[in-house]
């Protein structure tokens, strides 16, 4: 007996590429966190793509948090940033309030060689705790 509605004995389950590439073992996910003084402070992580692949990054999220209880009720803007530091451009700039977070329909490319590096920045006049992540495959 099939637990398929049609009770076929076979089954084929359609999945997203960033889904099939954590099945395979390609995934990778990139991580900064940080306490930052107000503007323009930010963390960061660098990450060299390896010869022969290429890094594609399909979501992003980052946080904050105040740094002292006095400042708790104040705003905590902050952005994290996609960054291209061999060409030296950006990618993609996503901001917010506490935090937030972008999925890309189409994701952003590094190549081979490319030095791609995750910022997380402080834009309130305070200082906080900031993380930002970014989520993708390398084939």
């Amino acid at each position: 007996m099939s637990d398929r509605p049609d009770f076929s004995p076979t089954a084929v389950d359609v999945v997203l590429r960033p889904e099939w590439q954590t099945v395979l073992g390609v995934d990778k996910s990139f991580r900064a966190v940080g306490a930052v003084a107000s503007p323009p402070g930010f963390v960061y992580l660098d990450y060299t793509v390896p010869a022969g692949k290429t890094l594609y990054i399909t979501d992003v999220g980052f946080s904050a948090i105040t740094s002292v209880l006095a400042d708790a009720d104040l705003n905590t803007n902050c952005s994290v940033m996609l960054y291209d530091n061999t060409l030296v451009e950006v990618d993609d700039e996503v901001g917010g309030n506490y935090g937030g977070g972008k999925s890309y329909s189409v994701p952003h490319v590094f190549a081979a060689g490319t030095q791609f590096e995750l910022r997380a920045y402080n834009k309130s006049g305070h200082a906080m705790t900031v993380s930002a992540t970014a989520r993708g495959y390398e084939l």
